[in-house]
């Protein structure tokens, strides 16, 4: 129980999550590396190709953590690219697990519940963003 947790208990789970979330946005960042990799591939006119060069600065921003300079326009033309969903039955076990750990879902129990629990999250997330946004 969380009441008989002594402070280090508390500072290593804090630690382990926080690593956690660390992996798996690097994992988003080789994710997106490779879908600029991907576009410049598939594309071959030069209308595009400028898409490809803005969208690789647009990767650097995200990287270097320069929120504030990303416009509202910025990232409604590259939302497009990110249309695509996850495709959670592809993932392992392993990456199921950190998935849920990343969004504060409890990591337990066979692969089909954490699939059905990260979709019921990701519904609830696009719910709420369409709320903010109407």
């Amino acid at each position: 129980p969380t009441s008989f947790q002594t402070n280090s208990e508390k500072a290593n789970k804090r630690i382990r999550e926080t690593r956690a979330r660390i992996e798996y946005a690097k994992f988003l960042q080789g994710t997106l590396a490779e879908m600029a990799v991907d576009l410049r591939k598939r594309t071959s006119c030069a209308e595009i190709g400028a898409t490809a060069e803005e969208f690789q600065e647009f990767l650097l921003k995200l990287k270097e953590g320069q929120f504030s300079s990303i416009s509202s326009f910025e990232i409604t033309k590259f939302k497009r690219i990110f249309t695509e969903e996850l495709p959670l039955w592809k993932l392992e076990r392993a990456q199921l697990q950190e998935l849920c750990r990343f969004m504060s879902i409890p990591p337990f129990g066979p692969d089909a519940l954490l699939r059905v629990n990260l979709r019921l999250a990701m519904r609830k997330i696009k719910k709420d963003d369409m709320e903010i946004y109407s």
